[in-house]
């Protein structure tokens, strides 16, 4: 039998403190948010098999990945020096920052999904999973997404 293309979605959950300095934006101050991930990913179905993601694999990367590096965390923008001073000095947990090529990003869902979806698809690549976007919930009523 020939093999099938099949696409599982999984969510994750995690808390985190973020701030984003943008001018007029709602976010300007340190808050946190419950965030959620959708982690699409899709893998081929091979003969009778009724399952073609074994979420146990992605749990053990992207899951722990996310568990390890957000959870809990204050997700610092590169362009927030003042957030950052005030963490390496107060606060001795891990902040991830957000920063490509020195240039700050935002800690938007934008920009996390898109981390995401790039460390997804690098811890996965050895795996016959691949994944295929991811879409972050910042709120119940607000997401972004990528391909």
């Amino acid at each position: 039998m020939m093999a099938t293309l099949c696409t599982s979605t999984r969510r994750y959950s995690w808390e985190a403190a973020h701030r984003v300095l943008a001018e007029g934006s709602r976010c300007a101050s340190l808050h946190g948010h419950s965030y959620s991930a959708e982690v699409s990913c899709q893998a081929a179905v091979l003969g009778d098999s009724l399952r073609s993601v074994d979420w146990s694999v992605v749990d053990r990367s992207v899951g722990r990945w996310i568990s390890e590096r957000w959870d809990g965390a204050t997700l610092v923008g590169g362009d927030d020096q003042q957030l950052l001073g005030w963490l390496v000095h107060h606060d001795q947990r891990h902040y991830p920052l957000f920063d490509e090529d020195g240039v700050g990003l935002a800690p938007t869902p934008e920009t996390l999904a898109t981390e995401l979806l790039l460390c997804g698809r690098t811890m996965l690549q050895a795996t016959p999973v691949q994944v295929i976007s991811v879409v972050v919930h910042e709120t119940v009523d607000s997401s972004a997404g990528v391909l």
